[in-house]
């Protein structure tokens, strides 16, 4: 079982548009409403990919209500860290005439120490259980910024790999407690390593060096230009093949999810980083996490992979 802390999750409201001009007033399409957050996304391919998981992560109020049931519905398993203020929403504005995707994310509610607490005690109950363990998402305003480095370092002395994917003020702290699998896109990367990334090049040089630094593995996602991973073995750059994206929100997630789902299987790095990718773009046919088993197996066959010479 894969274990995935997500502390802020959210309500995904998605509003469709023709053609989204910013200024201008807007009349929807449609409208939808379910649980998002990365976790999430995560979750959903990991079930899609038969990869048992279990879910946790902080809801409070109507809004986390409506996460649990939805959860419940889709058979996601899921663990609520209760608290007492609001969970967010996340707004997801796609312009349908030119395919592109606008996020607006709350920054999610305020969490006290001891609902803090509680989720280090969720993490620690269901620790023993797991096989493996995600780290994903942001961190919401309360929580220290120290809590995904803490706990890797707990899964660390219980033996148990830690894969990670997050952002902002928690993403150094964190990658400092040397997870096993870092994933972080091309922006985060460069304001990691402090260097812009342009280029497949300078972004293979990027992963090689944070996979030297602090990870067996390190990824680095370039949107529709693929992604590069490196490990020990070799450093490679992947190329997903040309779709029809409607909404590539979640890919990353469905990414992470791929790559989890192929080191429980014990994939090379070139088969691993080709399930990723074929997740990712599976995931961007539909957006949200969802995809189907067939789309991944179909578009795993059309992924390119190509080797790279770094300095090591």
């Amino acid at each position: 079982m894969i274990l995935i802390v997500s502390p802020n999750l959210a309500v995904d409201q998605t509003i469709h548009v023709d053609h989204l001009e910013a200024g201008q007033v807007h009349r929807s399409k449609s409208t939808q409403r379910e649980p998002g957050g990365k976790g999430i996304n995560v979750a959903r391919v990991l079930t899609t990919l038969r990869v048992p998981c279990l879910l946790t992560g902080f809801v409070g109020g109507s809004q986390g209500e409506f996460i649990t049931r939805g959860l419940q519905s889709e058979q996601i398993p899921f663990l609520p860290c209760l608290i007492q203020n609001e969970s967010r929403t996340c707004y997801l504005l796609l312009d349908d005439e030119n395919a592109r995707q606008t996020v607006v994310n709350e920054p999610g509610p305020g969490i006290s120490p001891g609902e803090v607490d509680l989720l280090v005690s969720i993490f620690r109950q269901q620790l023993d259980k797991a096989s493996w363990v995600i780290f994903s998402g942001t961190l919401p305003p309360g929580v220290p910024d120290a809590l995904f480095a803490e706990l890797i370092s707990l899964a660390q002395a219980t033996g148990k790999p830690t894969l990670l994917d997050c952002s902002g003020s928690a993403l150094r702290p964190a990658v400092q407690a040397r997870p096993f699998l870092l994933k972080i896109n091309h922006a985060e990367a460069a304001a990691l390593i402090e260097a812009p990334i342009t280029g497949t090049d300078k972004a293979a040089n990027a992963a090689n060096s944070l996979q030297s630094e602090y990870a067996s593995l390190a990824m680095i996602t370039l949107g529709a230009a693929g992604a590069v991973l490196a490990s020990e073995q070799a450093t490679c750059l992947f190329v997903p093949p040309a779709i029809h994206a409607r909404n590539s929100v979640g890919s990353g997630d469905a990414a992470l999810a791929g790559l989890a789902a192929g080191l429980i299987q014990g994939l090379s790095t070139e088969e691993l980083g080709k399930l990723a990718m074929a997740a990712g773009a599976a995931n961007a046919l539909h957006g949200g996490g969802h995809c189907t088993l067939t789309e991944i197996a179909e578009l795993k066959s059309q992924v390119q992979c190509q080797r790279i010479d770094v300095e090591r």
